[in-house]
């Protein structure tokens, strides 16, 4: 997988990751910080697929059975996989 692309897919696990670290949070503050820091990571995957080309991305959900969701955005829990 091309390095922009591993980078890409670790901003969307991480912004992904802080939203869920936010809703365990009990204090306004603090879940204020963890939301902010996923919009960064948002911004840096956005930044970044305006600079390249397209990629198709094939995501494979394991939460559900049945045929794997297409996708070019992966959820949490989600395991993206190129093509």
């Amino acid at each position: 997988m091309p390095a922009q692309l591993d980078e890409v897919i670790d901003w969307i696990v991480r912004a992904e990751g802080a939203r869920g670290v936010a809703e365990c949070l009990t204090d306004r503050d603090a879940r204020r910080i963890m939301l902010g820091i996923a919009d960064e990571y948002d911004k840096l995957v956005q930044r970044e697929i305006g600079r390249c080309a397209p990629v198709r991305v094939k995501v494979v959900d394991h939460s559900q059975s049945g045929t794997p969701a297409l996708d070019s955005s992966p959820r949490f829990g989600q395991q993206p996989v190129a093509w």
